[in-house]
């Protein structure tokens, strides 16, 4: 039981930390959506210039 425990204990940090990483995530895409479209668009252009 008791590693049975540990192990419950372990995943349950680490599910923890991916679900803050998530909402990170999320909030970071909401912001920056417009920020990264205007981006990818200079990108683009300079590659297809070279």
């Amino acid at each position: 039981m008791n590693n049975e425990e540990k192990k419950k204990r372990k995943h349950g940090r680490l599910v923890e930390q991916i679900a803050d990483g998530m909402k990170r995530i999320a909030d970071g895409t909401k912001q920056n959506k417009k920020r990264q479209k205007g981006y990818f668009e200079r990108v683009k252009l300079s590659h297809s210039f070279n």
